[in-house]
């Protein structure tokens, strides 16, 4: 059994769902381009749940166009404006950026992340738009791309875009959230361009988190084999982690739980975890009575393992 191919794909799926998360953020965007260009995006993911392919058609599908009273943003914003008025590019951003992506060091992308934070940030309508078209052109070039996914996990990165998520699908998110519309077009663009990445490379860089580590640790631990010592089927673990990573989990409980190496398999595993007792860690079902359910525990104020009840309701 190839292991490394399920990690992979594993994190191929992962990554769909991670920038379906982000599609839906423009679902409801009053531009009708914006919305074209990521329902395509999401059609290209081709989910291995069926379920949720269902869901991202359905959801396109049923959306209304709302009623603007307003005038289109970015016109209002230069309307009446001479030329000599309206915003200029900064000529030092684009140099930066340029020596940025000719050198291909992880330091240049980190530096390249923090200038697209800042310059989205801006109250300067050319730089912001300059910014998307400069992540746009980033993702066609593969040894970017790659770096900035591997850069996931770098402190420096966190620091600028301190969410859990990705630094560099950080300022996806911000881009579509921008009022002028050319910034969320480019933007849309920039996310069909990784969709379809996400689907034809063969190898996808993974995203160093808490799941990643996770799943890769139960991929290296005795539940992929089978009481006689073989390994279980590919198609069936692959399902498994499928299926597992399709919802937020807390993975850092979970690997504890995985550790201990108590539980039986990952169903139980998930059912120890989701059980949030104070001070209290589940690591395995034990049995059921008349009125509730016994589990081996670790407590955090004692060194040996403990039996917690949890009573059901009469």
């Amino acid at each position: 059994m190839d292991l490394e191919y399920i990690l992979n794909e594993v994190e191929r799926e992962r990554r769909k769902i991670l920038i379906h998360n982000i599609c839906e953020k423009g679902l409801d965007d009053e531009n009708q381009d914006v919305r074209k260009i990521l329902n395509g995006a999401t059609s290209l993911l081709n989910f291995v749940n069926t379920h949720r392919n269902f869901e991202i058609i359905f959801g396109f599908n049923n959306f209304r166009s709302p009623v603007y009273a307003k005038k289109d943003r970015t016109t209002a914003e230069t309307q009446g404006a001479s030329a000599s008025e309206r915003p200029k590019p900064n000529l030092k951003f684009h140099e930066l950026v340029a020596i940025n992506l000719a050198i291909s060091s992880s330091k240049s992308f980190e530096s390249e992340i923090r200038l697209l934070n800042q310059w989205l940030s801006s109250t300067d309508r050319v730089m912001r738009l300059e910014a998307a078209k400069v992540l746009r052109l980033s993702i066609e070039k593969e040894p970017a791309l790659d770096e900035f996914y591997r850069l996931s996990d770098s402190p420096a990165v966190l620091k600028i875009l301190p969410k859990k998520t990705v630094g560099y699908f950080e300022l996806f998110i911000k881009g579509l959230s921008d009022k002028d519309k050319d910034i969320r077009l480019e933007i849309a663009k920039s996310l069909e361009k990784v969709s379809s990445k996400t689907v034809s490379d063969k190898v996808i860089v993974p995203i160093r988190d808490d799941e990643y580590n996770f799943i890769k640790a139960y991929l290296n631990s005795p539940y992929v084999e089978t009481k006689e010592g073989e390994y279980r089927k590919e198609e069936e673990l692959l399902e498994e982690l499928v299926d597992l990573v399709q919802i937020p989990r807390d993975y850092q409980k979970l690997k504890e739980v995985l550790e201990a190496g108590k539980a039986k398999d990952l169903a139980e595993m998930l059912e120890c975890a989701e059980i949030d007792i104070l001070g209290y860690t589940l690591l395995q079902f034990l049995g059921e009575g008349a009125s509730g359910r016994v589990y081996l525990a670790k407590w955090e104020r004692q060194d040996g393992p403990v039996k917690v009840k949890i009573f059901t309701d009469p």
